[in-house]
């Protein structure tokens, strides 16, 4: 089995090795259980199915729930400040110089002067979100500031999905030689009073329960628009949007639910360094606590927390004795298939010609 996995070949190839040469029973899954629990293999191979997508509870109002992150820096030395409201989506954007923790906590202040304190807010694990004095910023407005787990960007989604049209407008406005500080606040105004394609009402109108006037005209009376019924269909809208958008990105990845558990040696995705790189670090580590698919596991005191698609189960070589001699104690009630000697060769047998008379010779006897 060691030649013909010599190279670390994957299955197939170490299966076709040992074919050309060799046979005995259960070669097959030998062969699989070899190389699954190659220690090399591991850390250079893909990682699980991802787990299915898990989307977040539409907001019962608006402005309860929002999502912050930076968008930058330019090479103009900018940073742009993204929050965005999750029930509207509707979006502040500030030009910030510094991303530190008091100018974040500056902005917000500034944004919550206009449109109030929300209950709760999303953001990653950035050097200013994570800091004391933001978590003390949060804890003084009773507001509930939840981390994403690291290196998955897409618990904040909402954020996220903002990013793409603001940075193809600032983009825009550079190509077309126009003061991309300017042109922003018309993107604005332009992104606020369209309907947005999850929830279908202009995010202005979900927020503010008005029309902001804007240079189109309008043939809608204020007073034709029954903002309840409004909402309603937003919500219904916004569900039937992400289920649509769950299942096909679960079927497109094969979403697969992960069997990870505490107490379990993992491998943990690394970042590539060089062409030496491994794609998972090759020391294992020990999972220690699971939330949903946020899995923390520890490795001499140090502890990683991580998206489960970042975590691949890890077999050891002592795990693969201990199942094979559970495999060889049960050998004896397995099928005849396992136990039978090598077939001979048995000469290739033709199935028999029927010979029949024509028609028109059946009809004159």
């Amino acid at each position: 089995m060691t030649h013909a996995h010599k190279g670390h070949q994957g299955i197939v190839k170490t299966k076709q090795a040992l074919r050309t040469k060799v046979w005995w029973p259960r070669i097959d899954k030998d062969a699989e259980e070899f190389i699954k629990h190659c220690h090399a293999c591991q850390s250079l191979g893909h990682g699980d199915p991802p787990p299915p997508l898990q989307q977040h509870k539409l907001p019962s109002k608006p402005w309860d729930r929002l999502h912050m992150d930076f968008s930058g820096p330019f090479p103009t030395g900018e940073t742009l400040f993204v929050v965005i409201d999750s029930y509207s989506k509707f979006p502040e954007v500030e030009i910030m110089k510094s991303t530190t923790a008091s100018a974040v906590t500056n902005r917000l202040d500034r944004i919550f002067a206009v449109h109030g304190i929300p209950t709760e807010i999303y953001s990653d694990n950035g050097p200013p979100f994570a800091s004391d004095a933001v978590k003390k910023f949060m804890r003084n407005r009773g507001i509930n500031h939840r981390l994403v787990t690291p290196y998955w960007p897409q618990a904040n989604g909402e954020a996220e999905s903002f990013m793409k049209p603001l940075g193809k407008a600032v983009k825009a406005a550079k190509m077309e030689g126009k003061d991309w500080k300017e042109e922003l606040h018309g993107f604005l105004l332009a992104y606020r009073t369209t309907p947005h394609c999850t929830t279908g009402v202009a995010p202005s109108q979900l927020l503010f329960n008005r029309e902001v006037r804007t240079n189109m005209p309008t043939f809608v009376k204020e007073g034709d628009i029954d903002y309840k019924i409004l909402h309603e269909q937003a919500k219904i809208s916004t569900s039937e949007k992400q289920s649509k958008a769950q299942q096909y990105t679960d079927k497109r990845r094969r979403a697969r639910k992960a069997n990870i558990e505490v107490g379990m040696k993992v491998l943990v995705k690394q970042e590539r360094k060089n062409k030496f790189s491994t794609v998972f670090d090759p020391t294992p580590l020990t999972v220690t606590k699971v939330n949903g698919t946020k899995i923390t596991a520890a490795r001499h005191n140090l502890t990683t927390t991580r998206n489960v698609s970042h975590f691949k189960r890890f077999y050891s070589k002592d795990e693969s004795a201990d199942e094979q001699e559970c495999d060889d104690s049960a050998s004896d009630v397995t099928d005849d298939e396992d136990n039978n000697e090598q077939p001979q060769d048995i000469p290739r047998r033709y199935p028999a010609r029927v010979r029949r008379r024509p028609r028109f010779l059946r009809e004159e006897t």
